[in-house]
């Protein structure tokens, strides 16, 4: 999975910042895959770490972009944020205190929860704040 997935994909959200981002996220679960393989745990460690903390920021550009709108879809937004978050946390300290192996089926998890947030709840929400912004001119 890459940023060559996401073009093709028509997963784009039409806001350049959150799509550089969206692609960088997809960049961290195909170094994570790769990882796996390799059986690194030091480096699966470090890139679990990694993509917690982008998804914090990524998730803060997001919501500090959509909050103005006071769309009525934010507070779900905000929530399948929230869970996203806590499912890697939970993935780290499984993994940490070797109560579950990182497989690819956890990778596979994060990636589809990845394509079916930007295709069902970024993309919808950023077209209606755009559509917002547009009836405003």
């Amino acid at each position: 999975m890459d940023s060559k997935y996401i073009n093709e994909n028509s997963l784009c959200t039409g806001v350049g910042i959150v799509d550089g981002q969206h692609q960088n996220f997809f960049k961290l679960l195909k170094k994570i895959r790769e990882h796996v393989t390799l059986l690194d745990k030091d480096e699966i460690d470090t890139i679990i770490d990694e993509l917690f903390l982008y998804s914090l920021y990524h998730f803060e550009t997001e919501e500090n972009l959509l909050k103005k709108y006071n769309l009525d879809s934010f507070p779900k937004h905000l929530e399948q944020h929230r869970e996203f978050t806590e499912k890697i946390e939970q993935f780290k300290i499984d993994h940490m205190l070797k109560k579950a192996e990182l497989s690819n089926e956890i990778i596979d998890f994060l990636e589809q929860w990845l394509i079916n947030h930007i295709a069902q709840t970024d993309i919808i929400d950023f077209k209606s704040a755009q559509k917002i912004d547009a009836d405003k001119l």
